[in-house]
């Protein structure tokens, strides 16, 4: 085997990078950070350890910039350079010469220690974890118990949880665990099929394991790690075939469908793909033929929508309609968008550049096997900007991410075998040299471009000093006020982590990771409210069947609802509410747009009664529970109700409603003017 030359600025990158993940390792990891706050005496019952050493990029880009700074000096002129040079080379050679195989299982290794110890749950898994609970416990498929609406994004993840769970009977290790196979299989796929030899492999670790929010949302209960693994299987069948036989286009949209019930929104960076499938089929495979595949690969999807009109009544989950259906108006959906890039770039640069990376190397190759994938990413991203992004930093960044990564590792892999069979030697290290030439003024733009958007968004964007400069809780409060996406997992981790469970386990009087002490903490930010724990407390003594009471989220609703109804004005799980215009506000938050409960609703939930003062509304919530609560699923007035509510036949109730409520307030309003006037007089 040839081993390409290596000169001090190579082993300068591969120092940098071993330092970047010593430092991504020591930085946030809760298990670490719980042991220093036990030897400092402090008790960890919230946010800020964890956030603070682990939230902030731009501390992290200066740290690069500085580290390089320094490492450039010892190789250069320290008085032992040479002998760290040949301890350096030494391993190097070493990774070289080694088998493949053997430095993939390592990293492998790594990456699955490395995802285990950070993984956690954020909030919004615990809405899809207690329709799993409730599936498994025989009360259907559903959020509340006696009414048929999903509040899961990720259905096809719930069900298979749910299957877990009811065998293992642990509801948090069956997420977790599930969303750590998925990850660690999708990097298997990725480092196995992209990644041609050591080094291609080791570095395709370490990005992985730098990016923040990638590695957050390996975990998290969310639908990601298993988008992670659909698209590493979708992308090996896509780049290792130049024509695709019948079998190879019914396996392909098989798994399309897979991927569209695990969230339906990521149809734009598959349909590209499966349209290149479909085009580069094999002569043997008909026109006709290619479509009866396709159409028979997509059946899980086509039963799965089937199955979702007859059960809820409607082909999207409830969070859809309660995210979507706001009534804002577009401008503000668009500047929202923006500004969630703009965050993600600021605190998780790394995140961004593959996808970027990617979408220039098509301008310049014009390869249209990979200018496809950068046209479904293309794509997806300006629909994230359409409806506004999401609140939580990077969620939707990361599959493009990964898909970006298999793409262009795969993309190096074959340069290489093109240069190999021209007798040309393309290795990885030559891509470094060619990185090395520029890599100061690499460092300077890395830390200008997050410096800049800092500077933006902080400064005059929000008036606020740069988060490195606030500590954690007020940061997050700040991302609340100003819309902004924040961190979930800075902000969930100390009381979800993994770790911090073990952690817990050894220093039960010193780690508190009490559910509740989350609901409390956001009591202490609506000081106005009564308190979930009064409010259930009035529900069971008043023997009310539910209520909407603020902030039910997925926890209180897992933990501690019991078997009563409860939902909250963010409506992601009541289906009248989510098909109400939000209220008007400035700093509303994508996925947290807030509804004026309609007079007489509340009351409606506490007796199970339609109560209803507004007589148009009034009706529409007999159709909606004729929808959602009748015990005959295939009654011909049922069906009929189905029917006309997804074409839209009930809309004017909803317009008719809001017509009487706007006239009401206005005539408040005067009413409360003349008083004031009066009272003047």
């Amino acid at each position: 085997m040839r081993i390409p030359s290596l000169n001090r600025m190579h082993l300068l990158l591969i120092a940098e990078f071993f330092l970047l993940l010593t430092l991504s390792i020591a930085k946030g990891r809760s298990i670490i950070i719980a042991l220093a706050g036990k030897l400092m005496g402090k008790t960890l019952d919230n946010s800020y350890w964890d956030g603070a050493l682990f939230s902030f990029a731009f501390p992290f880009v200066i740290y690069i910039f500085i580290s390089s700074l320094i490492l450039y000096f010892i190789f250069y002129f320290s008085p032992i350079k040479e002998r760290i040079e040949v301890f350096l080379k030494k391993i190097y050679i070493w990774i070289l010469s080694s088998d493949v195989t053997k430095i993939r299982f390592i990293s492998l290794l790594i990456f699955f220690i490395f995802i285990t110890l950070n993984a956690w749950l954020c909030d919004d898994a615990f809405h899809a974890n207690r329709m799993s609970y409730n599936l498994a416990h025989g009360n259907g498929f559903v959020y509340n118990v006696g009414e048929r609406v999903s509040a899961s994004t990720c259905p096809l993840l719930s069900l298979i949880v749910a299957g877990i769970y009811s065998i293992f009977g642990h509801m948090y290790l069956s997420s977790v665990f599930f969303n750590i196979i998925c990850s660690t299989f999708a990097a298997m796929l990725f480092l196995k099929f992209a990644c041609k030899n050591s080094i291609t492999v080791i570095f395709a670790t370490l990005l992985m394991m730098l990016s923040k929010c990638f590695i957050s949302f390996t975990t998290s209960g969310l639908e990601n790690p298993l988008l992670f693994l659909f698209f590493a299987f979708l992308l090996k069948i896509y780049f290792k075939n130049i024509v695709f036989k019948n079998k190879q286009i019914l396996l392909f949209s098989f798994i399309v469908s897979l991927i569209l019930i695990t969230r339906m929104d990521n149809a734009l960076l598959a349909f590209p793909l499966l349209a290149f499938v479909f085009w580069k089929r094999d002569k043997s495979v008909t026109w006709s033929r290619a479509i009866a595949t396709t159409a028979l690969g997509m059946l899980p999807f086509v039963a799965w929508e089937i199955s979702s009109i007859l059960y809820y009544g409607f082909p999207f989950p409830n969070t859809a309609y309660a995210k979507v259906g706001t009534g804002y108006p577009l401008n503000e959906y668009i500047v929202r968008g923006i500004k969630y890039f703009m965050v993600t770039m600021f605190e998780d640069l790394l995140l961004v550049i593959p996808p970027l990376f990617l979408i220039i190397l098509l301008l310049i190759k014009r390869t249209i096997k990979y200018g496809v994938i950068a046209c479904g990413i293309t794509l997806y991203f300006i629909y994230l900007i359409y409806v506004g992004g999401d609140f939580m930093l990077g969620r939707h960044n990361t599959v493009p991410f990964f898909i970006s990564l298999f793409s262009l590792f795969n993309f190096f892999k074959e340069e290489d075998v093109k240069k190999e069979e021209k007798r040309e030697y393309f290795g990885f290290s030559d891509f470094l040299a060619k990185l090395n030439k520029n890599f100061i003024i690499i460092m300077f733009y890395i830390v200008g471009v997050q410096g800049i958007a800092g500077i933006f968004y902080y400064n005059i964007g929000n008036n606020r000093v740069a988060p490195y400069l606030i500590n954690v809780p007020d940061y997050i409060q700040n991302k609340i006020e100003t819309n902004a996406p924040c961190s979930e997992r800075d902000y969930f981790s100390p009381y979800t982590s993994f770790s911090m469970k073990i952690v817990h386990h050894f220093f039960p009087e010193k780690i508190n990771i009490k559910y509740e002490n989350i609901l409390n903490s956001w009591d202490n930010l609506y000081p106005w409210q009564n308190g979930w724990k009064n409010d259930l407390k009035q529900i069971r003594t008043e023997g009310y069947k539910g209520d909407i009471i603020p902030l039910a989220s997925g926890m209180l609703m897992y933990f501690y609802s019991g078997n009563l109804y409860l939902n909250d004005s963010i409506a992601l799980g009541d289906p009248l509410l989510a098909r109400l215009p939000a209220e008007k506000s400035a700093s509303w938050r994508v996925g947290h747009a807030r509804r004026k409960v309609p007079e007489g609703y509340r009351e409606s939930l506490q007796t199970g009664e339609n109560k209803i003062k507004d007589k148009d509304l009034a009706e529409y919530l007999d159709i909606l529970w004729i929808i959602t609560r009748s015990d005959d699923l295939f009654s011909a007035e049922r069906l009929k109700k189905i029917l006309y509510i997804n074409i839209g036949k009930y809309d004017y109730l909803i317009k008719n409603y809001e017509k009487n409520k706007n006239a009401k307030e206005l005539i408040d309003q005067q009413v409360q003017l003349e008083k004031k006037q009066r009272g003047a007089d």
